[in-house]
């Protein structure tokens, strides 16, 4: 009975209307890029010495900022493992031109939205993981929360349950307290007021 009771309150957080809450996925954009020249191991990385892309690091002739903005085109369109391409390509190409991955934190958590999206949810929350590894981002947080609390809806076990919603609850607490975006401050305080009523009903309270 007590896992029926876990089962449906953890429904009612995740869904609204019939349908999963989706990804705290407003997409955001890294930090502003060193304006260094870098040269790769693999292949010669160089800056513009003039025009739109001065100051830009560019990466096989191409700005790093271009390979993002495409990236979130094909997000918003919908496109999402086209999308998920770009970000790789991206990744890799801050990488040769040791970018420090502080600047492109945000990008792990385009990322993990897009896997969301795809339901590859482990993949999801190892690129939240890999964002905050790097710098703590309250979109991050939210979205690792709602996969704790989908994980918690799938276990038998009732205290897996609860503790994903006291998981979550602390994701949520560190989102708001951040406060670095309004859309990811907005989506972890409806959290937890929610969870918070959650817990009182399976309390008893």
């Amino acid at each position: 009975m007590k896992r029926i009771l876990i089962h449906a309150v953890l429904a009612n957080v995740l869904y609204s209307d019939g349908f999963m809450m989706p990804p705290c996925s407003q997409l955001i954009a890294p930090k502003p890029f060193p304006d260094v020249p870098i040269t790769s191991k693999k292949s010669k990385h160089q800056m513009s010495s003039g025009g739109d892309n001065e100051g830009m690091i560019l990466a096989d002739d191409e700005p790093l900022s271009s390979k993002f903005q495409r990236a979130v085109v094909l997000q918003r369109a919908g496109d999402y493992s086209s999308a998920l391409e770009e970000y790789e390509t991206f990744v890799k190409a801050a990488k040769s031109c040791d970018v420090s991955p502080e600047k492109y934190a945000e990008v792990h958590v385009n990322m993990g939205a897009v896997y969301m999206r795809l339901g590859k949810r482990k993949e999801a929350k190892i690129n939240f993981e890999v964002a905050l590894k790097y710098r703590k981002i309250g979109n991050a947080h939210v979205n690792l929360a709602l996969l704790t609390l989908a994980e918690g809806q799938k276990s038998v076990n009732p205290t897996d349950g609860i503790n994903a919603l006291k998981e979550a609850e602390d994701h949520c607490r560190i989102a708001v307290d951040l406060n670095d975006d309004i859309h990811s401050f907005q989506r972890a305080s409806t959290l937890l007021v929610d969870i918070g009523k959650m817990l009182a009903q399976v309390n008893g309270r």
